[in-house]
């Protein structure tokens, strides 16, 4: 169904009759690929496999539950895979662009497809939980929502494919952020040995059972709620600290790493937690092994994070 001649905006729902615009009346059936117009256009699918070309315009594009086909186009466009293996498509000035694929499947394969831009045409960096993605040619952003997301691995897409025939896995693309920038190792579900450099880092784990090895430099490990068993090691750290940021509390203490200390973390509303021991970090791992002393270190009264 091809509305791209129209001369205004159209609401689609592929589940019920078509709701404004020329599409104002229209039943669909056995149809699964609508073009859009070259206005901001509603596009939103049922339980089939739909592919969607928003055409120009401030698209808003929904794939519902299929193995969906979802193409922007020009103009800045916000587009919903849903649940099912779904392919998005951009091409080099189509935009700034925002992907939301919230499927809880980490079998079900979401790929985003650069049609006409290489690997070495863009940038890719963490910002908080998201991807952002730039083309190096226009400065547009593709943000991919929830990416790096702790509470649910099976977020965001599995693979980056390029022009040129390079494609990137979800690894690959915390790899190459890595490379971007040494001083942040993401990690992913699996099981990983993160392992930091002689400068000052962060190492942020994912699910799964993490070792953390800081060797020299002041480091932060993050460890996230339901990571598994993630362990740190001793390696030559100075001013190291283990964070939980889901406790939601901040921690100012000295650099003093020669003996055990009392520190009191600060909390967002400025109230003080309960004081809690902080050993050196060849006590803290070695100590890991006893439910007690997980307790008073990690849990007084809910996670605060080590200074070591």
């Amino acid at each position: 169904m091809d509305y791209s001649t129209s001369t205004g905006s159209i609401y689609v729902e592929m589940s019920r009759e078509g709701q404004s615009g020329d599409a104002l009346g229209d039943k669909y059936f056995s149809i699964e690929k609508i073009v859009g117009t070259a206005y901001a256009d509603v596009l939103v699918g049922d339980s089939n496999d739909n592919a969607f070309s928003g055409n120009e315009g401030d698209d808003y594009l929904e794939g519902g539950a299929g193995d969906d086909i979802l193409d922007g186009g020009a103009g800045a466009d916000y587009i919903v895979g849903g649940i099912g293996g779904d392919i998005y498509l951009y091409r080099s000035g189509d935009g700034f662009d925002v992907i939301y694929d919230d499927s809880e499947s980490l079998v079900e394969v979401d790929l985003l497809k650069l049609l006409d831009i290489s690997a070495s045409g863009v940038s890719l960096t963490a910002a908080d939980e998201n991807l952002e993605i730039t083309v190096l040619a226009t400065g547009d952003v593709i943000t991919v929502v929830g990416q790096f997301s702790t509470d649910n691995q099976g977020r965001g897409i599995e693979q980056l494919h390029f022009a040129g025939g390079v494609s990137y896995s979800r690894a690959d693309i915390a790899l190459v952020i890595n490379g971007e920038d040494p001083d942040t190792i993401l990690g992913t579900s699996g099981n990983e040995t993160l392992v930091g450099t002689s400068d000052d880092g962060n190492a942020r784990g994912g699910l799964g059972d993490d070792l953390f090895h800081g060797a020299r430099g002041s480091d932060t490990s993050i460890y996230l709620s339901g990571g598994g068993s993630s362990t740190p090691t001793a390696s030559d750290f100075e001013a190291d600290v283990i964070a939980f940021p889901t406790a939601h509390l901040a921690m100012e203490s000295s650099v003093e790493v020669y003996s055990s200390h009392i520190v009191e973390p600060e909390r967002d509303d400025g109230e003080v937690a309960h004081t809690a021991q902080i050993f050196s970090f060849a006590e803290f791992a070695n100590l890991a092994a006893s439910e007690d002393v997980i307790s008073d270190i990690w849990f007084e009264p809910e996670p605060i994070g080590a200074l070591v």
